[in-house]
């Protein structure tokens, strides 16, 4: 017994000192103007000593920096360059990123490119229209996949086995509001038969969140692309028209993945 005590002590202090890194990576995320050495300590709940060993050993591999005048600490770009990385090997970014730009500037409002990461929706990218001139710009966001529409068209047009996936996973959360697991089958179930995803309220406030899969080669959901229309749009001739370039957005951008399907009809 003590043998095998002595030899998880390593495992231990490893797994210690990645959830100390991340404590302090997440403190100087939110902080952008920098921290110092003991609001770094403060903030991520250890004492200045380990701050001070934990914040030299970032900074020696680059991925924080720290102001000469003012003594803060803050992130560098390491970590976008893996994110962004991370990003192009799995995402269509690239590929969507014209196509999105091009409709914000068509329907005069912000539009949203979202991927899913686990049982989350992750905003990757926002574009829109100031003052005739498109703007485009990196932003982020989080959510359970569920509170939003374009986690809830994602899901609803993924593979059966990557649904329940995420269903069971999402039912072991702690973290997430109590909801219908019944209505919530129910509502992809309508997300597969409309082509689209809607939830009401999230963002901006009293506005309904439309969002349109957009499918990879596989014929199953690899992102969505989303914007916002006011509830008396939605079903106006203007929402029609905005959910119709929606589906056309999604539906090109699933072309140029590969989607040659009759599935194509679904978003199309």
């Amino acid at each position: 017994m003590v043998a095998a005590c002595y030899h998880r002590q390593p495992e231990v202090r490893l797994a210690s000192a990645i959830q100390k890194t991340f404590k302090c990576i997440e403190a100087l995320a939110r902080s952008p103007s920098g921290l110092t050495v003991s609001e770094v300590a403060t903030v991520a709940g250890f004492s200045r000593p380990a701050a001070t060993r934990l914040l030299e050993g970032l900074m020696a591999d680059a991925i924080i920096l720290r102001d000469a005048r003012s003594k803060r600490y803050r992130l560098g770009l390491r970590l976008y360059e893996w994110a962004n990385t991370a990003v192009q090997a799995a995402m269509p970014i690239n590929i969507a990123r014209k196509e999105f730009i091009k409709l914000s500037m068509e329907i005069r409002r912000e539009c949203n490119f979202t991927v899913l990461e686990d049982t989350d929706a992750i905003l990757l990218e926002r574009a829109e229209d100031i003052d005739g001139i498109p703007l485009n710009r990196p932003v982020t966001g989080r959510r359970p996949w569920f509170q939003t529409a374009s986690g809830r068209s994602i899901v609803g047009f993924s593979d059966p086995a990557t649904i329940k996936s995420v269903l069971d996973r999402t039912a072991k959360r702690k973290d997430v509001p109590p909801y219908d697991p019944a209505q919530l089958n129910a509502d992809l179930q309508a997300v597969r038969q409309q082509g689209y995803a809607t939830i009401t309220g999230m963002r901006p406030e009293g506005f309904i969140s439309l969002a349109v899969p957009i499918l990879a080669q596989s014929g199953f959901a690899t992102a969505a692309v989303g914007t916002f229309l006011r509830p008396n749009e939605f079903d106006s001739a203007a929402g029609a028209e905005i959910i119709a370039q929606l589906k056309s957005t999604a539906s090109r951008v699933s072309h140029y993945l590969g989607f040659e399907t009759e599935a194509a009809a679904l978003v199309s």
